[in-house]
C-alpha cells in the first residue's frame, strides 16, 4: 500500500514538474502575445465606437431637387409631415391603437409590432413609450418609380421607454428622458383604391367598413422600417 502510495506522489510531483517548466519557457511567449490581443481589442473598440459616432454625422438633408417628385416638395413641411407618422406610429403602440398602428405601418411592420404587442399580454407586460420630444429629422434620401416612393430618414427623438408588469411595477428600461436615433424608412405605393372591402366585399366610404368593421388602408406614406441607430 505503502508502494502504491509513493508511486501516485511520485507521478504527481513529476506532473508538477513538467508544468512548471512549460509555464517557464512559454510565459517569455505568452506574455507578449497577450498584451498584442488586448491592444488590437482596444483598437477594435475604438474603431467600431468611431464608426457609429461619425455615422449618425455623416446624415444630410437631400437637395431640394430632389423632392420634385412629392407631393410635398417642401423640406421642412415634408420633415414634419414625416415626423407626424412616426408620432402616431409611437403612439398606437403605446396605447395598443391597432387601427391606428395599421393605418401608419406597412403589413410586414405591422405584423412585427403586433406579434410583440401579443407576447408582452400573453406574460402580462406591456411596453411603456412616453415623453416624446421631437429632436431632429434628416431626409437622406428618396426614391421614386412607377410604382413606388421610398423615403429615408434618420428621426432622433428624446423619450421614455420601460417595460411594466400586471400591477404597474416597471422590471426594465429608462425611467429618465434618453436621446436616441432611429433610422425609419416611410414608403408609399401607387395601388388602385379599390371601393370594397378586403375583407368582406360590402361598398366602402372611409377607412373602416360599416359592415365588417375592418381598417381600411390609405394610399399615404406609411412606415416600413425602424432600426435604432445604436451608440
Amino acid at each position: 500500500m505503502e508502494e502504491v502510495i509513493q508511486m501516485i506522489i511520485a507521478i504527481i510531483a513529476c506532473v508538477f514538474v513538467m508544468f512548471m517548466i512549460l509555464v517557464e519557457l512559454a510565459w517569455p511567449i505568452m506574455v507578449p502575445l497577450l498584451i498584442i490581443s488586448l491592444i488590437k481589442k482596444n483598437r477594435s473598440n475604438k474603431s467600431f465606437k468611431n464608426n457609429i459616432i461619425k455615422r449618425k454625422e455623416t446624415y444630410k438633408d437631400i437637395s431640394k431637387s430632389k423632392l420634385e417628385d412629392l407631393v410635398i416638395n417642401d423640406l421642412d413641411r415634408l420633415k414634419d409631415y414625416l415626423y407626424d407618422i412616426f408620432y402616431n406610429f409611437e403612439n398606437a403602440y403605446n396605447s395598443l391603437d391597432y387601427n391606428a398602428l395599421y393605418n401608419t405601418s406597412t403589413d410586414k411592420l405591422y405584423n412585427k409590432y403586433h406579434t410583440n404587442i401579443l407576447l408582452n399580454l400573453k406574460f402580462a407586460q406591456k411596453k411603456i413609450i412616453d415623453q416624446i420630444k421631437r429632436k431632429d429629422v434628416i431626409i437622406y434620401d428618396v426614391l421614386s418609380t412607377n410604382r413606388k416612393q421610398v423615403i429615408s430618414t434618420v428621426i432622433e427623438i428624446e423619450y421614455v421607454s420601460y417595460m411594466q408588469d400586471h400591477t404597474g411595477k416597471i422590471i426594465s428600461g429608462h425611467v429618465n428622458p434618453i436621446t436616441e436615433s432611429f433610422e425609419v424608412t416611410f414608403i408609399k405605393t401607387y395601388e388602385k383604391q379599390s371601393n370594397k372591402c378586403p375583407n368582406c366585399g360590402a361598398n366602402i366610404n372611409g377607412s373602416v367598413c360599416d359592415y365588417c368593421g375592418t381598417n381600411i388602408r390609405n394610399n399615404e406614406f406609411k412606415i416600413d422600417s425602424i432600426k435604432k441607430i445604436v451608440k
